[in-house]
């Protein structure tokens, strides 16, 4: 079976008797919330074909495939048992099997002998009365063994306590048709057959993720083993915080496989618990090629040019839909596989490197001695003598004497010690800042930890908020002489600090960089002027602990300095919730009305403790609060708005289909205020000055959206921004972090940008909204709404902020349900697609993300590196 067949089999229809009942997408837990998204926990095992077809047909199959394909995240599972109630041939050869209950867990598989290329419904009754539906759509390990197509043919499903503890006879069917699916089951006579229960999520790529817990013991922590042709090749423990689903968090494992196995050809991996059986969705295939199948192309065998053309672009796409990754801990032989490249240009440009004083000079500097670009001069006080004619002479008599030197240059290179440069990376950098018209330019690199444990430092486009709070442009600067010229009198402190530090002992020069480079970064250099490089050209040392509070404090201090000879009204404290992190506030110089958006449909029980904590803890004043009823039936739900009105409370009637963003867009035509904050029914306070912060960062220049930091209950983040691009779509950040963890580059903690944050909590300006007309309430009346307002607003050049310091509680999904029905999938579904063709390219070029890192819905954003990288070019 090739490669190409493997990557491109369409995904399979089920077999249907009416389109109204039952819906053609797979079930989902994808979308969430009300006008927000959610972290994809996996997706279904891909389906492919088998066959000898040409290059042509391969070519027509992508086409249509281009029209309808997309693989949805599946369902976590149970494990096989080793005892199962047997079903065998039912009507038209029906196989399978129902493997039995776990806990509240029932699992099992079905297939049509006849028509293995469908995956059938199933319909589950309770004493003859239709209790739910689901797809059998899982890769089963029985029927994959049996050589059933693929073995996708697998089911699983969650019980309600209220069935699992009747006497009840429960049953299994063809959905529409009818036919039985083995014999009944007397709930009262089932005795729990399986010892654990878990799910393996694979991307084809060398990282496997997933979860195992033991149903009788909680606390038990189990082991994972992944074993290709009888030799272990990864091994890990079940024990790290996952999100989704509920019972696999504290239970969630990652398992890295050997970097050797993207040869391109098909390796089928085992994923074992402690007893040696296979996990549900194990074994898992690693099928991919470092450069991507895009490249692959190359080697096929007499293909015409168009046909090249289109393969290569779909592919492309296809790709997209379905990245791959590696871990993070790969680093260095990802970097291997995809080394930075030597730009063909002319060495024109005279560049300085200034290489600071410091542990490890001396390996930079051979690094830099290394590089491949002929004009190049070395400033490296204290290696003076060196006979080297790239080593640069300069009298350290006065600072105007050492400006001289360096303002002589066209460019500027500041290396610390102890930063090892690749050997291409000045000629990336220089033609990098020359074709992005950049002032300031920094790129993407590699920190070794103290015991030699490489970790990627992959970098967002600029973001100022961001850098107020970290430091995160860490390894080379190449800055334009012509920034330079402008700030004399910072370059001569620095240049004199450099100097005496290279003939005296000590780091006099600390305190001068951090003014030099933060005067340079937010003063002289305009936003436009600063851009960035993705690609990793340098290694470097991580420092201890006590070396980065010390600069915390350093880079505090200079800060606060910054801002008061800008005359900037901020005010620079190191955050106590984050010791790491600098908080940078401003007075609100204004108090605008807030007008306070609810939509809800009964749910007394939700709504009434997230209204009862935003009026007894929010400090801010003044706002107001409407409540959108989407058509409430319950007595109690008109009691307690009663008790609303009588608080002042705007009540605002909406009795028809639900339509998050209808509803949202009425509310903000009767507002009275000049500040919209959307808010989900199912939230709950935790930060009584969250409205000072949010409208802290509404305020500054250009904003148009500031998000907020929703948390679960068991203490992870829910939403801590949105990344596009994850299954060519968005995902929310941070499901795996708890909410005091730093998170990747300390984003976790600091105020940012990035593309878009969910309307579960999402301030912005009423005048912005009607301007823009609003949610899309046509194309995305359920999900991808807010995304969709997010993006339209950066057009414009607003900036989408998020917020760690507005904290609430998030029972996501409580109030409007999961997408759990055909209808709701199917209109979920839909919105996906008219999110791709609106935004397109957009979402795969996230400029707050890296392009870097994966976008695989197995991994998760910021767990690992993409297979193969996005664009790297200048941003």
């Amino acid at each position: 079976m090739s490669l190409l067949h493997r990557i491109f089999r369409p995904r399979r229809k089920p077999t249907l008797t009416s389109a109204d009942e039952i819906s053609h997408s797979a079930a989902s837990d994808s979308i969430q919330d009300s006008g927000s998204l959610s972290h994809h926990p996996g997706a279904s095992e891909g389906v492919f074909k088998s066959g000898s077809e040409t290059v042509s047909e391969c070519v027509h199959e992508m086409v249509h495939l281009a029209h309808w394909t997309d693989v949805l995240p599946g369902e976590p599972h149970l494990l096989d048992a080793s005892e199962a109630t047997p079903v065998v041939q039912g009507q038209d050869e029906l196989l399978g099997e129902i493997d039995g209950l776990a806990g509240p867990y029932l699992t099992g598989w079905v297939c049509r002998k006849s028509a293995l290329d469908q995956q059938l419904w199933i319909e589950v009754r309770v004493d003859n009365t239709p209790l739910t539906v689901c797809r059998a759509d899982q890769l089963h390990a029985q029927a994959k063994a049996l050589g059933l197509g693929d073995g996708c043919y697998g089911f699983w499903l969650r019980l309600p306590d209220s069935v699992l503890s009747s006497e009840s006879a429960l049953s299994l069917h063809v959905a529409n048709t009818g036919e039985p699916i083995g014999q009944p089951l007397q709930l009262d006579r089932i005795e729990d057959r399986k010892k654990a229960m878990g799910q393996v999520f694979s991307d084809g790529g060398p990282q496997v993720t997933g979860w195992l817990r033991d149903p009788e013991d909680d606390t038990a922590v189990l082991d994972v083993r992944c074993v290709l042709d009888g030799k272990e090749v990864g091994r890990a423990r079940a024990d790290q915080r996952r999100a989704s689903p509920p019972e696999g968090d504290g239970h969630g494992f990652a398992v890295t496989l050997p970097f050797g196995l993207l040869d391109g050809k098909a390796h089928l991996v085992d994923v074992l618990d402690e007893q040696g059986r296979h996990l549900p969705g194990s074994p898992v295939q690693v099928h991919s090629l470092a450069q991507g199948a895009s490249a692959w192309l190359e080697n096929l065998s007499r293909p015409k040019p168009e046909q090249l053309k289109l393969l290569r672009a779909m592919l492309s796409r296809y790709e997209n839909w379905f990245p791959k990754s590696a871990g993070l801990d790969m680093v260095d032989l990802w970097l291997k596989a995809y080394p930075p490249e030597c730009p063909r240009m002319n060495a024109e440009k005279t560049v300085c490197a200034v290489l600071l004083p410091g542990e490890g000079q001396d390996q930079s500097l051979r690094g830099l001695l290394s590089q491949k670009y002929d004009r190049l001069r070395i400033w490296s006080p204290g290696h003076g003598d060196r006979t080297d004619k790239k080593l640069l002479q300069v009298a350290i008599d006065t600072p105007e004497t050492i400006i001289g030197h360096l303002l002589e240059f066209d460019y500027l290179l500041l290396v610390e010690a102890g930063t090892v440069l690749e050997k291409f990376a000045l000629a990336n950098l220089v033609f990098g800042a020359a074709s992005g018209k950049a002032g300031v330019l920094y790129c993407d690199g590699v920190l070794l930890e103290p015991g030699g444990r490489p970790l990627p430092r992959c970098k967002p486009a600029w973001d100022r908020f961001l850098f107020y709070g970290h430091d995160y442009l860490d390894g080379p600067l190449l800055l334009d002489a012509r920034l330079l010229s402008r700030m004399s009198p910072e370059l001569g402190v620095f240049a004199a600090s450099v100097a005496a530090d290279a003939q005296e002992a000590g780091t006099r020069y600390e305190q001068a960089y951090q003014r030099f480079r933060l005067h340079l970064l937010l003063i002289v250099a305009e936003d436009k002027d600063i851009k960035h490089l993705p690609v990793p050209l340098y290694h470097g040392p991580t420092i201890s602990e006590e070396q980065e509070a010390d600069r915390v404090r350093v880079r505090r201090d200079e800060l606060q300095e910054c801002f008061n000879r800008s005359e900037l009204d901020l005010t620079a404290e190191t955050d106590p919730t984050c010791l790491r992190v600098i908080r940078v506030r401003r007075p609100l110089r204004s108090s605008p009305l807030v007008s306070l958006i609810i939509p809800t449909r009964d749910r007394v029980d939700l709504l009434r403790p997230c209204i009862s904590s935003i009026l007894e803890l929010t400090t801010y004043k003044p706002y107001d609060i409407i409540i959108v009823d989407n058509d409430s039936r319950e007595p109690e739900t008109a009691e307690y708005f009663r008790e609303l009105r009588a608080l002042g409370v705007t009540i605002l009637p909406y009795p028809h289909p639900f339509n998050y963003a209808a509803m949202n867009n009425l509310a903000v035509s009767r507002a009275e205020g000049e500040i919209c904050c959307f808010l989900n029914n199912d939230l709950e306070l935790l930060t009584p000055e969250w409205l000072e912060e949010m409208l802290d960062l509404l305020l500054a220049d250009s904003v148009g959206v500031v998000g907020a930091k929703l948390i679960w209950p068991n203490s992870l983040v829910q939403h801590g921004g949105v990344v596009t691009g994850v299954h060519q779509l968005a995902a929310h950040v941070g499901n795996d972090w708890l909410c005091d963890e730093p998170g990747y580059l300390y984003r976790n903690q600091i105020a940012g940008q990035w593309s878009a944050v969910t309307a579960a909590c999402m301030l912005t300006w009423r005048e912005d909204y009607l301007r823009i007309g609003g949610m899309d309430q046509i194309n995305f009346p359920v999900t991808f709404n807010d995304v969709d307002y997010c993006l339209k607003l950066s057009q414009e050049g607003k900036k989408v902020l998020w917020t760690p310091h507005a904290r609430f509680i998030h029972h996501e999904s409580a109030s409007r349900g999961k997408d759990d029905t055909p209808a709701k999938q199917a209109q979920a579904k839909r919105e996906m697609y008219r999110l791709r063709e609106q935004w397109g390219a957009r979402l795969l070029n996230d400029p707050f993300y890296n392009p870097n890192l994966s976008l695989s819905t197995y991994v998760g954003v910021f767990n690992g590196l993409a297979l193969p990288p996005g664009k790297r070019s200048v941003r």
